[in-house]
């Protein structure tokens, strides 16, 4: 009996358990939705009207702007098609149809929770097209008449052509006429200005020009304007850089049709901005010394500036890009950038084969140049060389070559200075000066120059933009053709005359033989 009791117990405390989740209340997030009101629907208050090819839903009050809707057409032969619209008219594709079914929803909002109401099932019930009546059957204020095919407007009892904002009462013609709501609601209409801005320091130029943003007649428009006042915020001190606000004040009266929202406009109020200061690029020749370059302004106009550099000063050569910084309290950073060079009594090449420096130069170069000496081709130097070089029997005077110096900068080929300087050229290929002669060509002038050789260079005095010509001299080729020519000849000459020789001994010979045959026979 004990070992019974503990299995007794545990399965009473299992039962408690499940009746207790079957019966006892649970609290779940669905309950959050009986938070919200039931959206109230009068379905008495639609009127459908269907002529068979379209459709609409009308209002007999004032409709919610949030509906939509889904018309669904339906054929003879039963098919349906349906037309989901956020509109109140539905034309569906081109057809005849005997039924239609609208269903009206509305979406939740803090309020109500989702709505959606199917009408009842409505037949061809008039020969009249139904009105395209604007989405909840209102619109807004322009100053225009509005009028509507088949639609007759009412104020209370009188016909109106509705213009003014208000309700109206439309009535739809058709085969059973009835009356909706129509209403032209107030226009919201703001009254500012064109935003501003100038600098400080300036004059400000231009007005602030009233702006009437939305949609009413021209003499609204000139009405509203009228009643407004625009405020810049000058006085007598000049305002620093910043934002401000322009006072826009409507005080017209109250109207009917519009309500008036004044909107004040930014006056912005940007940094000056520094004028009339020049930094220019400067060089000089290299003499051991500091050099600087200085921004340059009028100091009685623009007092209290203050100019910082990127580099103070320098005294080695080269050259030098410097940024000038000048501030002033509510004026915009000015940046100027300007060159200082400092140039260099000599330079030469990095080539070693064809090798040539310049020196004792009184105009500098820069130093960041790249300077080579050059090989070109000239027919017309050549010609001329022609002219002056001199040739024998034993040796023969011609251009070796002709040389050009050229400087680079950035990749781009510059002008030297035309001055005399000391030229030396180390030429490849022309490793003696035997025999060698030096000549410059300028404008068309071959010119005979003195030189000065060493280790394999010439030294020249002549300007960097001249062209250097190299002649030398070479031992003349003999041609051994005549030399052959004429032993041919020769030993031609000799054999014909062996032969000759030869052919008279034969014929001596002979002679004696006959003599002697003779000489027997008479014996």
């Amino acid at each position: 009996m004990k070992k019974a009791v503990i299995p007794t117990i545990f399965l009473v405390v299992a039962v408690a358990l499940c009746v207790s989740v079957v019966f006892c209340p649970t609290t779940t997030s669905s309950a959050a939705a009986s938070d919200k009101v039931p959206f109230v629907f009068d379905e008495t208050d639609a009127v459908v009207l269907f002529d068979g090819k379209s459709a609409a839903v009308y209002f007999r009050n004032y409709p919610d702007v949030n509906y939509e809707y889904e018309f669904t057409f339906k054929n003879a032969a039963g098919e349906t098609f349906p037309y989901p619209t956020k509109n109140q008219y539905a034309v569906p594709v081109e057809g005849e149809y005997e039924t239609v079914t609208v269903t009206v929803k509305r979406k939740a909002d803090e309020t109500y929770d989702n709505f959606e109401k199917v009408l009842s099932e409505t037949s061809v019930n008039s020969t009249v097209s139904p009105v395209q009546i604007p989405a909840g059957q209102k619109i807004t204020y322009d100053g225009n008449e509005h009028s509507y095919k088949n639609v007759t407007f009412y104020k209370g009892s009188d016909k109106v052509s509705p213009v003014n904002a208000g309700q109206y009462l439309a009535e739809i013609t058709c085969d059973a006429p009835f009356k909706i709501v129509f209403t032209i609601e107030k226009a919201a209409v703001t009254a500012t200005c064109r935003n501003m801005s100038y600098r400080y320091g300036e004059t400000p130029v231009g007005s602030a020009e009233t702006l009437i943003i939305g949609r009413v007649s021209d003499a609204d428009v000139t009405n509203i304007k009228n009643n407004v006042t625009v405020t810049l915020p000058y006085d007598e001190n000049p305002l620093v850089p910043g934002s401000y606000d322009i006072i826009v004040k409507y005080g017209g009266e109250p109207s009917d049709n519009y309500v008036v929202n004044a909107k004040n406009a930014t006056l912005t109020v940007l940094k000056g901005v520094l004028t009339g200061f020049t930094f220019e690029d400067e060089s000089v020749l290299y003499d051991g010394k500091a050099h600087s370059i200085a921004v340059r302004y009028d100091e009685e106009t623009w007092s209290g500036v203050g100019i910082s550099y990127s580099v103070d000063s320098v005294s080695d050569a080269g050259k030098y890009e410097i940024t000038a910084t000048v501030k002033k309290e509510l004026y915009e950073d000015l940046l100027l950038t300007a060159t200082l060079l400092i140039k260099t009594t000599s330079i030469e090449s990095n080539d070693l084969a064809d090798f040539v420096s310049i020196s004792d130069s009184k105009n500098g170069f820069d130093p960041t140049l790249n300077l080579s000496l050059t090989k070109t081709e000239n027919a017309v130097i050549i010609d001329e060389a022609a002219k002056v070089l001199k040739s024998d029997e034993k040796q023969k005077e011609a251009v070796k070559a002709i040389y050009k110096i050229t400087a680079l900068s950035g990749g781009s080929e510059t002008e030297l200075a035309d001055e005399v300087c000391t030229i030396n050229i180390k030429a490849d290929g022309i490793s003696s000066s035997d025999g060698v002669r030096v000549f410059v060509y300028r404008n068309g002038v071959l010119t005979e120059k003195e030189y000065t050789f060493d280790n394999g260079t010439f030294t020249i005095n002549g300007s960097p933009v001249d062209l250097y010509v190299f002649a030398g001299k070479s031992a003349v080729a003999v041609d051994n053709r005549a030399v052959v020519l004429n032993a041919v000849l020769v030993g031609i000459a000799v054999i014909i005359v062996l032969l000759i020789i030869i052919e008279a001994f034969s014929k001596s010979g002979k002679d004696k033989k006959r003599r002697r045959k003779k000489h027997s026979r008479w014996a």
